[in-house]
């Protein structure tokens, strides 16, 4: 049976909130999505715009990550935010389109890196023309 949205999918932010947060859901959803968008040109261009105006959207349904703690052959895995990620790349995401900088506080473990190259990626993606200059206080930090 499909489950009921709870959210108004007309918006980049409705769509990016009804995207199932639990792995298997998240599979299911993606495998879903994809079918979809693979068989339809006008939802393809409708879905990219979407990733366009939020780029957690892309995080969301199409990156993937992988995770070095699980054993073999289960590390591969759906990419889905965490809740404190959801700001910062909404912050990079919106850092590049004004072209601002943004100083990034990080933890290890906290998955910075992880979100700063995958939304480059993302951007790479919906806009060929992107380009970045990254830099670190101390090499040491890196």
């Amino acid at each position: 049976m499909a489950k009921q949205l709870t959210h108004d999918i007309s918006t980049p932010e409705g769509f990016f909130k009804a995207i199932p947060e639990n792995v298997e859901e998240n599979i299911e959803y993606r495998c879903n999505l994809h079918d979809v968008l693979a068989k339809d040109k006008g939802m393809q261009k409708a879905f990219l715009e979407l990733c366009w105006s939020d780029i957690r959207i892309m995080f969301n349904t199409c990156f993937f990550v992988y995770d070095t703690q699980d054993e073999g052959g289960k590390r591969n895995k759906p990419f889905v935010l965490w809740p404190h990620q959801k700001t910062v790349v909404k912050d990079i995401h919106n850092s590049i389109i004004n072209q601002t900088d943004l100083a990034i506080d990080k933890s290890r473990k906290e998955g910075a890196t992880e979100i700063i190259c995958k939304t480059f990626a993302g951007h790479f993606i919906l806009d060929p023309e992107s380009n970045f200059l990254v830099g670190s206080r101390k090499a040491e930090y890196v």
